[in-house]
């Protein structure tokens, strides 16, 4: 099973009031997060469990149901349950173009499919298009027969929007979120979504030789654009010291909008490190 890492727990949740809150997952390759709110947005509870990449032999579906197995908040009847899924393998597609008849179609030069692979999308409306991706099977069966009603989509359509808060309405805005050795970068000018890729990397030298990609490809001053940082990304951490080499201004993002932290989860909770998870309540 997974080793629980974080617990931050507000002295007003009442597991009692399930069916008053609101749950948000982020299932990652090796990483599952959930958070819980009130009706206000008010953060009422975070929990993160991680898995031994090197010594975990257990698939996808079934680190999940070993974790339902033991965290009883998670068999609570929420009002609202809303899971995204980390992964490389998606597509952002136009929606005029979107078939979802052959949303297989659009994921053929991304993603190697297999037979327990199984194709979602989610529309996101202020981009105008549909995000495709693929999910294991067996995890998207379990997760929703214990949440008939909930919404699936990929962590980047909740990024894009907890992002899109923050962009720049005159300016260059370049964002990083960093999960696991996933790097996602999104740069936008003036709200408008030009770069969006997510990377796969082993060691800080990778990470930063993706950010600086998106640097040179836009033609942007290292001194000059700033980047905004969000989740696995502490200040004064290994990557922070090796991009700061070459980047003069590195900021963490905000919350995203409309989040309220009672005193007790303030003082836990460093924003930008669970800006992922909470940025899925926006979609």
């Amino acid at each position: 099973m997974g080793k629980l890492t974080t617990t931050i727990v507000d002295d007003t949740f009442n597991q009692k009031q399930s069916f008053q809150y609101k749950l948000f997952i982020l299932a990652g390759v090796n990483s599952f997060l959930y958070l819980v709110t009130d009706q206000n947005k008010q953060v009422s509870l975070l929990k993160e469990y991680t898995f031994n990449k090197r010594t975990n032999t257990q698939l996808p579906g079934e680190r999940i149901h070993a974790i339902f197995k033991d965290d009883g908040l998670l068999k609570l009847s929420y009002a609202e349950v809303k899971v995204a899924f980390l992964g490389s393998r998606q597509t952002f597609v136009p929606s005029r173009l979107y078939n979802p008849e052959q949303k297989g179609m659009y994921l053929e030069h991304v993603a190697d499919l297999t037979a327990t692979s199984q194709v979602e999308a989610h529309e996101l409306s202020l981009l105008r298009a549909h995000n495709v991706f693929p999910i294991d099977r067996a995890t998207h069966n379990y997760l929703k027969q214990m949440y008939p009603r909930a919404q699936f989509l990929h962590n980047t359509s909740a990024l894009y929007n907890g992002f899109y808060q923050q962009a720049e309405h005159n300016s260059n805005s370049l964002f990083l979120n960093v999960r696991e050795e996933f790097a996602q970068l999104f740069f936008f000018k003036s709200k408008e979504l030009l770069f969006s890729n997510t990377f796969q990397f082993k060691s800080a030298k990778d990470l930063v030789y993706y950010v600086l990609l998106v640097y040179e490809q836009y033609k942007l001053d290292p001194k000059v654009q700033s980047i905004q940082v969000a989740s696995d990304f502490a200040e004064g951490g290994d990557y922070h010291r090796q991009l700061h080499r070459y980047i003069s201004h590195i900021q963490p993002v905000l919350p995203p909008e409309g989040f309220l932290f009672g005193e007790k989860v303030h003082k836990q909770l460093s924003n930008h490190l669970f800006f992922d998870v909470m940025s899925i309540g926006l979609c």
